[in-house]
């Protein structure tokens, strides 16, 4: 197999952004957010790093909590028509505070998931960003409902009560019964693609 080089061309190769969806419980069914991003083209450091950078960032803005109290994690990735791959994190805490009326508030339940028609073009025309955020919650409901994190030790009852209500289809695996050789069917896991 040959191997290719992954050399960016100077204004011909892909930016690379990622973003971050702090975010906390505001409202029996609501969630408030600000996001943070940063263009690492060319900084050539580990994402899970640059999380870190932006949380810093908007402490410096008055967005208040505590680390230790913060769940995060990777959500997601889209690619935007400018050439842009947007890599998209969570960080969670219950013990969130912004300043007043920073921030965005959706309700995960009445957010429409971004999707495609087009099987060959898996990726949506218009994602809109209260629509990754509801994704990103998604994520942690999977991981609330499937217990295979550290989640349940940092996440509040409350919290953790609204995510085992919400819907967390798309954002993990499911089975699905496929046809398989002999007529009979099969179960297996499929992975959507994130937003």
């Amino acid at each position: 197999m040959a191997r290719h080089d992954n050399t960016l061309i100077p204004g011909r190769g892909m930016r690379v952004v990622l973003e971050v969806f702090l975010m906390t419980l505001s409202a029996p069914a609501s969630l408030r957010y600000v996001v943070r991003r940063m263009d690492i083209t060319t900084r050539g450091i580990d994402p899970d790093g640059g999380v870190l950078e932006l949380i810093a960032e908007a402490r410096d803005d008055g967005v208040a909590f505590e680390r230790e109290q913060c769940f995060i994690h990777s959500t997601s990735w889209r690619h935007e028509p400018e050439g842009t791959i947007v890599l998209t994190y969570l960080a969670y805490s219950d013990y969130l505070s912004f300043p007043d009326e920073t921030g965005a508030i959706i309700q995960p339940a009445d957010v429409r998931l971004a999707t495609s028609a087009d099987p060959c073009r898996p990726g949506p025309r218009e994602i809109r960003e209260e629509q990754v955020a509801a994704h990103a919650i998604r994520h942690l409901s999977f991981l609330v409902k499937n217990g295979r994190s550290a989640v349940h030790d940092i996440l509040g009852p409350d919290t953790q009560r609204f995510l085992m209500a919400i819907n967390d289809l798309p954002a993990g695996k499911f089975g699905v019964n496929i046809p398989a050789t002999g007529g009979a069917a099969a179960t297996t896991a499929l992975s959507f693609r994130p937003v």
